[in-house]
């Protein structure tokens, strides 16, 4: 009977600050799982949340730094935020990971993906590996360029 009642409680214990938590994350780490122990004592220290803040808001000056040229041109500051935006994409991978380790993915009401913010940063993860794949633009020949057929 405690196990309904449990289970049947919001993900925040009323009058506490203690959250609660799913009894198992992704199906096989129970909570006293030291994987998944680590993983929360990582994703719940204060310095590791300020470090990911610091971390997109780095992202985003970087972001604004860069200046994109036409036909794919670049200049050795854009290449180098391109290099560092790299950096930014393993930061914000292992930060989704070790969150995904410690609160589940998705089952529970407490778990990654039913916080909205852990959503865009899922998906933002998951779709920036792609955009740096991204075909080189073909210049048109000569021919093509004096019959205009681009």
């Amino acid at each position: 009977m405690s196990l309904i009642i449990l289970m049947s409680l919001p993900s925040q214990v009323q009058g506490s600050n203690q959250v609660q938590r799913a009894p198992r994350a992704l199906y096989c780490l129970k909570l006293n799982n030291p994987i998944r122990r680590a993983a929360l004592s990582i994703v719940e220290w204060k310095p590791f949340d300020i470090f990911i803040l610091l971390a997109i808001f780095a992202n985003c000056v970087a972001l604004g730094v860069s200046k994109p040229f036409p036909e794919d041109d670049s200049n050795s500051t854009n290449h180098d935020l391109e290099q560092v935006e790299y950096v930014f994409l393993i930061i914000f991978t292992v930060e989704t990971f070790l969150k995904i380790l410690a609160y589940g993915l998705v089952m529970h009401p407490s778990s990654y993906i039913r916080n909205g913010w852990n959503l865009l940063d899922f998906v933002i993860v998951i779709v920036g590996p792609d955009s740096h794949k991204r075909p080189k633009p073909v210049k048109p020949t000569e021919n093509e360029r004096k019959h205009h057929f681009y």
